[in-house]
């Protein structure tokens, strides 16, 4: 009898831990990291039917941001993204979907809207968010029930308020900058013929194109969020190198010339520039923007060329010195329509303020009435400057 007591009593504590070891078990068991599964649309109607999936609990706040106009969901508490990095859509007002780790615990899903930008609805659905957009024109059809989500399988969450529009990068916009003119093209070179001591004497001229600051002031108008168009103005300065020979004949010994290298001239001259350009976005973040396009425009400039010079002309009988002592310059106005091409890149740092950098391409190749060639005046341009949209 005692024996079978002892038996009962180990099964009882035996069953006893089981009971107790369960809940441990379970408890171990690790929650599922909440994750944005896929985004999908559907055109129902003048409507577009956006849904986002996400399994676990979340909360969510929305953002409106302007020029380009932007609506901006953050998902709280989702750390895992699998759905598809941008979707394209251009219809109903929407451009494409983007998506994105904005912080380490909240998923980002950022919609690229037209200038009109549609009206939307969000409606908490099961395992996620659906988002209807419609143009106000259209009627809006009035939302069907949505299936009771049962307690068990989705937590219950709560809908914070949702933020007022935050204004940003508006449609206007004027940008001023300043940097380098790096010249793209060879050297100018002009000959003439001069009469001396009764002889031809061959004047060769070089004239040197050398890098020069300049200042760029432009105003343009976002046609679209990856469109912008606009004019502009350059004021540049021209600095020109002269590399000036002649073949002077001797005031008393026929054909036997000498060459005399004229001393080397640094002439300052300037060129206006006014453009019109296009723009279109390549790259494209919350903060980078990368565009690129063509521009168009009409150039005139100040080009000097060599009109008189003064010398002495000393000969012995075993030697001659010949020494330039003035040289005289004549300024002409050359101009034209110019060519370029224009790489643009952004760096948002307030909101309508902007750093901006830009490499230009200038193609500008005018006719020189008194050398009777054209004068190359085609650089690189590598500018800095602020960018300011209002």
């Amino acid at each position: 009898m005692r024996g079978t007591l002892q038996a009962l009593a180990t099964l009882a504590c035996l069953g006893l831990a089981l009971v107790s070891a369960a809940p441990a078990v379970s408890a171990q068991e690790e929650a599922p990291i909440p994750e944005l599964k896929e985004i999908t649309y559907q055109k129902v109607d003048e409507q577009l039917q956006v849904f986002i999936r996400i399994d676990g609990p979340y909360t969510f706040e929305t953002l409106e941001i302007q020029a380009p106009q932007r609506l901006v969901l953050d998902f709280r508490t989702v750390s895992k993204i699998s759905a598809a990095p941008i979707i394209e859509v251009n219809d109903v007002g929407i451009a494409s979907i983007r998506t994105g780790q904005f912080q380490t615990d909240v998923a980002r899903v950022v919609f690229d809207l037209a200038d009109k930008a549609p009206a939307h609805s969000l409606t908490q659905v099961e395992n996620g968010l659906k988002i209807v957009f419609w143009m106000e024109a259209a009627p809006v059809e009035p939302e069907k029930p949505q299936p009771q989500v049962k307690p068990e399988e989705v937590k219950p969450v709560e809908q914070p308020p949702v933020k007022a529009a935050v204004a940003g990068r508006r449609d206007y916009f004027i940008k001023l900058g300043g940097g380098l003119a790096i010249p793209a093209a060879p050297d100018t070179t002009g000959a003439k013929d001069i009469t001396l001591y009764a002889e031809n004497c061959p004047i060769t001229e070089i004239y040197k194109l050398k890098s020069s600051w300049m200042a760029d002031l432009a105003f343009g108008k976002y046609l679209t969020p990856t469109i912008r168009v606009g004019v502009g103005a350059t004021y540049q300065s021209v600095n020109i190198t002269t590399a000036i020979q002649g073949d002077f004949p001797h005031p008393f010994v026929m054909n036997t010339p000498t060459m005399v290298d004229f001393p080397e001239q640094t002439l300052s001259q300037s060129l206006l520039h006014f453009y019109a350009f296009g723009l279109f976005t390549l790259v494209r973040t919350e903060t980078i923007e990368l565009s690129a396009g063509p521009m168009l425009g009409y150039a005139r400039a100040d080009y000097g060329i060599l009109e008189s010079f003064g010398m002495t002309d000393e000969v012995t009988e075993d030697s001659r010195t010949v020494t330039i002592t003035t040289q005289n310059f004549s300024t002409d106005t050359v101009s034209g329509l110019s060519l370029g091409a224009w790489v643009s890149g952004q760096y948002v740092i307030g909101r309508d303020l902007s750093l901006v950098i830009d490499a230009r391409l200038f193609y500008f190749n005018p006719l020189h009435s008194a050398l009777g060639l054209h004068t190359n005046l085609s650089g690189i341009d590598v500018l800095a400057g602020i960018q300011y949209n209002f």
